[in-house]
């Protein structure tokens, strides 16, 4: 459940946690590294769990698995700007929102010239809501 989710989260050392300008971040499973792979490092048991149970509920398609998880920590007011993730976070994502609402807007990849010109679809993510891209 959500409370339990957030008690491991909050559990892992101080240094588990990288302060960055407008959110702190765990990263688990790999670090993007040079040629678009990853570094490997480990996944707390909790987390592997919860990547189980993601792949047991079909969220992934047959034969594609999580090899990494990005925890966000966003306070009240806190947010980054657009942006597009490189080729390791491509093509499944799930994003969970835990403790609060969060707003994401998602929008086609666009050349520089045809910003704001192509409509976005904001999404409010629910405590404990989720979707998978």
């Amino acid at each position: 459940d959500e409370r339990s989710l957030l008690e491991c989260v909050y559990s892992e050392s101080a240094e588990s946690w990288s302060e960055l300008s407008n959110r702190r971040l765990q990263q688990w499973g790999g670090f993007p590294g040079e040629a678009g792979g990853m570094r490997p490092t480990s996944i707390p048991g909790w987390l592997r769990r919860v990547m189980e149970a993601l792949v047991e509920a079909e969220v992934f398609p047959p034969g594609v698995r999580p090899n990494h998880v990005l925890l966000n920590e966003y306070l009240p007011g806190q947010g980054i700007m657009a942006h597009t993730d490189g080729p390791v976070h491509h093509p499944h994502v799930a994003i969970l929102s835990l403790g609060g609402p969060a707003v994401m807007t998602f929008q086609p990849y666009l050349r520089t010239a045809e910003i704001g010109a192509s409509p976005t679809s904001p999404l409010t993510f629910v405590p404990s809501g989720g979707v998978v891209v």
